[in-house]
Parts: structure tokens; C-alpha cells; sequence
């Protein structure tokens, strides 16, 4: 509102002509538009996050795994004879991010991102052995996702990494 009103008083000072100032204005619009929608973004980077959290929870009962969204089995298998892991996204929809969990009985998509999906992690997946010396390796992403890649296999034909003290 300032803007304007500084941008008009200019305009009438300067004398110039009413369709330099209409296009200094839309300038300024456009200007505050992209500034207050990239302020919106960095300032709502952790909604989905926030959103996982409210929608879903994870039950465990020994090597049982169910994930429930909004309280309804959503995903439920068992933690037996593991195959590979990997690390899904997607753009434009939610959640975005998923693990694929593939099991010796089938493969499951757990969502990623917020509170429960790091008790998985730290209970489960970072648990499997030589996990962290497993390269990553980009694999075919399945349909309706953009990206896969695959964190750890049981039978890895990849030569390990070295580690840092970074990584631990």
C-alpha cells in the first residue's frame, strides 16, 4: 500500500505518463505476489510432515508392522525374510515420499515423513545388517512415482562404501 502510494507521487512528480505508472504497478504487484508466495512456501515447508503426523500411526507387535491412517489399516505385513528397501517419491500429491518394503511374501508401501515413520527407520530399516555401508542406487521408479532408489538389498551386488565419521 505504501509502494503504491510512493510509486503514484513519484509518477506525478516525475511526470510520467499514465501507462509507464500502470506498468511500474503491475511490476510491483507481480513483485509482491512472488516474494509473499516463496515467504508462504519456506514458511509451510513442514506442513505434510505436520499432516502425516495427524493421519497416521504405527502399530507394532513384534516382528508385526501395521500402519494405520486416520486409526484404519492402511498397510500391514511382517518384518520377515527382507529382500530390499527403497526410498519412493512423488510430486503434486500426499504423502510424497514412501518406503517400499519388499519381502521374501510381497512388497509394501509404508508412508515416510514425520514422527512414527522414525520409529521404523531406527527400529527396522537402519537395523538391517551393513545398511549404512550399502551404496544407494537409483532403481526404475515404479508407476506414479517420480524417483526410487534402492537403500539396501539383502544380496547387494554393489561394492560397499566407504564410510566417514560423517555417516554414523
Amino acid at each position: 500500500m505504501i509502494a503504491a502510494a510512493l510509486l503514484g507521487a513519484s509518477g506525478a512528480v516525475l511526470d510520467l505518463p499514465r501507462t509507464t505508472l500502470t506498468v511500474l504497478a503491475a511490476a510491483l504487484g507481480a513483485l509482491v505476489v512472488v516474494f509473499d508466495l516463496a515467504r508462504w512456501r519456506h514458511r509451510d515447508a513442514g506442513a505434510w510432515q505436520r499432516q502425516i503426523d495427524r493421519e497416521f500411526r504405527l502399530r507394532i507387535a513384534g516382528t508385526m508392522i501395521s500402519v494405520l491412517r486416520n486409526e484404519a489399516i492402511q498397510v500391514e505385513f511382517e518384518w520377515r525374510d527382507v529382500v530390499e528397501i527403497q526410498s519412493l517419491s512423488r510430486r503434486g500429491t500426499f504423502p510424497p515420499l514412501f518406503w517400499k518394503v519388499v519381502t521374501a511374501t510381497g512388497e509394501y508401501l509404508v508412508p515416510d515423513g514425520g514422527r512414527y515413520a522414525r520409529q521404523l527407520e531406527q527400529q527396522f530399516i537402519y537395523a538391517l545388517p551393513g545398511y549404512h555401508e550399502q551404496a544407494v542406487v537409483t532403481v526404475p521408479a515404479p508407476a506414479g512415482y517420480d524417483r526410487a532408489t534402492s537403500m539396501w538389498r539383502k544380496d547387494d551386488p554393489y561394492p560397499e562404501r566407504e564410510l566417514s565419521e560423517v555417516d554414523w
